[in-house]
């Protein structure tokens, strides 16, 4: 771990426009970002939707995965290895073996639930049928082009989300004592793109009840819409592969590096991964699926120090280069922070 770096920022600028609202004594143009209640230029962590997939059909996807690798007779090294998943209606003619085999899609965790930026799906236990195809290998001078193919016939339940993105996704029995519910962020986890909102939260001991914003929404007179009394969290960084600077891994950290990271840097902020099931989903409806994933904590070393001795973070447990997309979002307490937190589904 010792040539680990964390991603290259992609600084979003502060805009100079928008709503702001501070706290009681303060003024708006003025203050301090911690001082204020309210800011719609911070990257709120809102909900968009809320979708119940256990009232959806069981269906069966056909998914064809294609590998294609050149490698160099004369220097014997690979020069590229891609892989590409598409849906088909059928398994493409010339399989050259077929097996049925028992599926038990616990054994997924958290990553039985995928969403691309169109739909939302369950990868479900039962009954799978895996097509097998011959490599195909090509020569031309002095590269080799060896193409292999594997069709898999499985069961899932899916549903159209209409987010128009690929929305950061938890399971709703993540986040309350509710089951059942996929929950969706105004979050797009494949943009990456870094916050300039640094401030530390300041605790809020006074009620704001009869001051500030607040608009009705779509749920009804319990559940305000916009409101400067409610405080979400928010969103730090969202880092991919494409600022990747480290095996393709998307890792962040709030040091620029290992020996300027200060003991419990990590500890002011959480983190949400996630991986897609391809590099390139060409052939699938709203493209990659991404899963969620766990997060790898980086540490320096000190092994009896436990979390507080991270420095940074992981998409996913390296092994070797990342041959998929992936997604690192870092969450972070709001500017304004109320002594408790309140959560309903």
């Amino acid at each position: 771990m010792e040539s680990v770096t964390p991603n290259e920022k992609n600084l979003k600028n502060r805009s100079d426009y928008g709503v702001r609202v501070a706290r009681p004594g303060y003024d708006a143009n003025l203050c301090a970002q911690n001082q204020l209640l309210f800011n719609s230029g911070w990257p709120i962590m809102q909900i968009v939707k809320v979708i119940e997939l256990s009232n959806a059909d069981t269906t069966y996807v056909y998914e064809l995965t294609t590998t294609e690798t050149k490698f160099d007779l004369v220097n014997q090294v690979v020069l590229s290895d891609k892989e590409t998943v598409s849906e088909v209606d059928s398994p493409p003619a010339g399989y050259s073996y077929e097996y049925n085999y028992q599926f038990d899609a616990s054994i997924l965790g958290i990553r039985s639930i995928q969403v691309n930026s169109k739909y939302i799906r369950e990868l479900l236990s039962g009954t799978r049928t895996s097509y097998t195809y011959p490599t195909e290998i090509i020569t031309e001078g002095d590269i080799r082009t060896s193409i292999g193919r594997m069709c898999v016939k499985m069961p899932i339940r899916k549903k159209t989300h209409n987010v128009g993105y690929t929305p950061l996704f938890l399971e709703s029995g993540n986040i309350s004592n509710i089951s059942g519910y996929i929950v969706m962020f105004s979050i797009d986890i494949t943009t990456d793109i870094d916050y300039p909102y640094t401030d530390r939260a300041l605790e809020l001991t006074t009620p704001t009840n009869d001051y500030g914003i607040k608009s009705t929404s779509e749920y009804g007179s319990r559940v305000p819409g916009l409101c400067s009394n409610m405080f979400s969290k928010l969103v730090q960084s969202v880092k991919t592969e494409e600022t990747s600077t480290w095996n393709n891994y998307a890792v962040w950290s709030p040091a620029v590096d290992k020996a300027s990271a200060e003991e419990g840097c990590l500890l002011p902020f959480e983190f949400v991964s996630y991986v897609g099931n391809s590099n390139n989903n060409a052939g699938i409806n709203g493209g990659v699926y991404y899963y969620r994933d766990y997060p790898f904590y980086i540490s320096k070393g000190n092994v009896n120090n436990g979390f507080g001795d991270g420095w940074a973070v992981a998409s996913t447990a390296p092994q070797a280069d990342m041959t998929t997309k992936n997604s690192l979002i870092v969450l972070r307490s709001p500017m304004t922070s109320p002594v408790y937190e309140e959560r309903t589904i």
